[in-house]
């Protein structure tokens, strides 16, 4: 992950260099839809090719040049994204609609970021102590604990409180 220093960053991506890792990213995947040809066959080789900061909408394209694994964009479901407030319900949509799309391309194998704020989205700060400061707030520590285990929960496929339609586990979480 590259993150720049300066006085204004603080050690965050900017926005800007977030759009342009994701142009970057977008230019990375029109070269392989280009190709039309896989890499490598995810399906008949040892070795597995992975996508960092996916986006809905390119599953099916990913898995088909060879893509077997993948990790959805951290901000589109950072705890302040999915959660308005400390007493409000979790939105799941995001996350469920990329585990679906991907699951439906063929893809098994997941990582999710656990992320408490995403500052290029523009998402609220509410439970973290500042943007330089990341940490839950000490009064939300109880509110991020048990949104951690209700994403991990609605994903590990043991048939509790699992998505609807969850075909494989999601077995990959970072922090």
């Amino acid at each position: 992950r590259i993150m720049p220093r300066g006085p204004t960053s603080r050690g965050l991506c900017s926005p800007k260099l977030a759009w342009h890792m994701a142009e970057v990213a977008l230019l990375i995947l029109a070269v392989l839809v280009l190709a039309h040809t896989p890499v490598v066959d995810a399906r008949k080789s040892d070795l597995v090719i992975g996508a960092e900061y996916c986006f809905l909408g390119t599953g099916q394209t990913l898995y088909d040049h060879g893509v077997a694994t993948a990790k959805l964009y951290p901000g589109l479901y950072a705890w302040s994204s999915m959660q308005k407030d400390a007493t409000s319900p979790v939105d799941y949509s995001a996350t469920d609609a990329f585990v679906q799309e991907y699951q439906r391309a063929g893809m098994q194998d997941f990582t999710m970021t656990i992320k408490l704020w995403d500052n290029a989205l523009g998402a609220s700060n509410w439970g973290i102590i500042s943007s330089s400061d990341q940490r839950p707030k000490p009064e939300y520590e109880g509110a991020f604990s048990t949104w951690v285990q209700g994403l991990v929960e609605r994903y590990d496929g043991d048939g509790v409180d699992d998505m609807p339609g969850l075909l494989h586990r999601v077995s990959r979480y970072e922090i």
